[in-house]
């Protein structure tokens, strides 16, 4: 229930920012606006996976024990990372249904603004990560690991970008 309320409450307070109209009057804006949800959701997610990944007796408590809190910790992980990963794919949508060519460079970095790069550093990271933990059968458990923890830098990429954009 917790994780809901955290969930939704951005997200009413995102809706509230624009009129429902004017945020769902197209096809274009329609991909923008659940772009944007999915970054949020995606973001609150992945937080929360991290918090989950601190390891103390109050969540291991809640959660019923460390193997169910991983286990969760791990799902929670993926759907904000699918999330995250659907975030630039939907808000390029209105770029490619004029251009390809706009809609490709929205994914180059250094072609729009230092928060844009931020966020396409960050879902790099992110996908080198995760690639290396999910198709790492070459490295140890312990080299696993060490590449694991730095998704959390990816994340601080990522809340960098959050806090830059200029959007809602």
């Amino acid at each position: 229930y917790i994780l809901g309320i955290i969930l939704i409450l951005p997200i009413l307070k995102w809706l509230a920012l624009m009129p429902l109209d004017a945020r769902f009057g197209s096809f274009a804006s329609y991909a923008k606006a659940f772009g944007q949800a999915f970054g949020i959701i995606g973001t609150l997610l992945f937080s929360f996976s991290l918090i989950l990944s601190f390891r103390n007796r109050i969540t291991e408590t809640i959660f019923g024990g460390l193997d169910t809190l991983y286990r969760i910790h791990h799902k929670v992980g993926m759907y904000g990372l699918f999330l995250l990963l659907l975030h630039p794919i939907l808000l390029s949508i209105p770029k490619i249904m004029f251009s390809v060519e706009d809609a490709m460079t929205f994914f180059v970095p250094f072609q729009t603004s230092t928060a844009v790069d931020f966020g396409i550093f960050s879902i790099l990271a992110f996908m080198l990560l995760i690639g290396v933990t999910l198709f790492g059968v070459i490295f140890s458990y312990e080299g696993l690991k060490r590449f694991h923890q730095f998704l959390g830098v990816a994340f601080l990429l990522g809340a960098i970008h959050g806090f830059m954009i200029p959007s809602d």
